[in-house]
């Protein structure tokens, strides 16, 4: 599809033709067997899953706070000056602080996926010349998108 020389940058200022061009595609848009082998080489047109690690990345990143870093800088200091109750307080502090926080954090991502579960997300595509409504990981580089539509999959009463 892109040509070595040919780059996607700044797509939005490309005259139609160009951008087809460059994209190997039609104002018709692609056939059914061209978006299924693109479909193959590009994968879906999703975000990529968290690795199982995410969660301790998360809670470990709440540490590179500068602030954070200043405390537990100050509590080490507050420990060799012969202040052990001092430092213990703060550290505990400073645990509590980023329990709290990457506890929230965690819900809140939790609260998101499940709305994400909830919502359908589909785009009207041309494919072989005629407009098809497909879900918008199936979206490949090329397709003509003539309309995108978010609808709740949640049960109504």
């Amino acid at each position: 599809m892109n040509k070595p020389g040919e780059t996607l940058d700044r797509f939005w200022d490309m005259p139609q033709r160009d951008l087809l061009h460059l994209l190997e595609a039609t104002p018709a848009g692609l056939t059914s067997a061209e978006a299924k082998q693109r479909l193959r080489l590009h994968g879906p047109n999703s975000l990529v899953g968290e690795s199982r690690f995410a969660p301790l990345i998360a809670f470990l990143r709440f540490f590179a706070n500068p602030l954070v870093l200043i405390l537990l800088v100050a509590s080490d200091i507050s420990i060799v000056l012969g202040d052990p109750v001092g430092g213990s307080i703060i550290i505990a502090i400073v645990l509590l602080s980023v329990i709290v926080n990457f506890y929230v954090e965690f819900q809140a991502r939790h609260a998101v996926e499940d709305i994400r579960k909830q919502v359908a997300i589909t785009a009207a595509v041309l494919r072989d010349g005629h407009e098809l409504e497909l879900p918008v990981a199936e979206l490949v580089p090329g397709d003509i998108a003539t309309c995108l539509r978010i609808s709740s999959t949640a049960c109504r009463a």
